[in-house]
């Protein structure tokens, strides 16, 4: 009997995809559909996250974050290991909706080599925050998760305020621009995306974040782009007799 080949990088009936806002319980439900009907995955209906699996319980670690949607999906590849293979979709991680493919272990390993749009899932990482996290049966396995999670909620939160500034005032005002450097001076790649070097100073970085985007602000694309959110703002006044948020 031929092993049938893996799917093609276009065969969308293949894949399950998630989004990085997606719940946790509509994955394990993605996932049970992919299995066979012995081996269907039940949930709870708690906030905490139990899934049953051929009559035992299971209690999925979650954190509470964002970085949950990847918690949840190392869990159930980690669950399902002996007799399951979780690959992403290559090049669906460049987007922020990710597709995932489950396969019988029986198939996946007669896979050799893999295409290069397929590439074995790697339990306990986030592709969405690229951070490690933790999983079932291996809750340590992320000691830095807290830390590095909290990074990036603050730089994300740090982020907003830089958006708003731009879209809503049209402004960046040296707060603002010193807010954000703070978390472009914890991150390498930041300064380089700037053009700075790795010595550089806070003040430095914030001089740089408030002369490009004041720059960007001039730019006559982002008029444009100003005047069709005015116009839509305006729409959404109309409708909800309010300042939209």
């Amino acid at each position: 009997m031929r092993t049938p080949r893996p799917p093609a990088a276009d065969d969308e009936a293949a894949y399950i995809f998630i989004d990085h806002r997606e719940e946790e319980g509509s994955i394990v439900a993605s996932v049970s559909e992919r299995l066979a009907p012995a081996d269907a995955l039940a949930t709870g209906d708690d906030e905490t996250l139990f899934v049953t699996f051929r009559g035992q319980e299971h209690r999925i670690p979650l954190t509470m974050s964002p970085h949950d949607r990847y918690v949840a999906v190392s869990s159930l590849a980690e669950l399902l290991k002996d007799d399951y293979r979780f690959f992403v979709l290559v090049p669906s991680l460049e987007s922020d909706t990710h597709a995932l493919l489950v396969a019988p272990r029986s198939v996946a390993e007669r896979w050799d080599p893999l295409p290069e749009h397929l590439a074995p899932l790697q339990l306990g990482f986030d592709y969405f925050g690229q951070i490690q996290v933790p999983y079932l049966h291996h809750e340590d396995s992320a000691p830095d998760f807290a830390r590095e999670s909290d990074f990036q909620r603050e730089a994300s939160g740090a982020y907003a305020q830089l958006l708003e500034a731009m879209l809503f005032k049209r402004s960046i005002d040296t707060g603002t621009a010193t807010a954000f450097a703070k978390f472009v001076m914890r991150e390498p790649k930041a300064k380089e995306e700037f053009g700075l070097s790795q010595d550089a100073s806070e003040a430095e970085v914030t001089a740089k974040i408030k002369a490009e985007f004041e720059a960007a602000l001039q730019d006559a694309k982002a008029d444009g782009a100003f005047e069709e959110l005015d116009s839509a703002m305006q729409e959404l006044w109309k409708l909800t007799g309010k300042p939209p948020k």
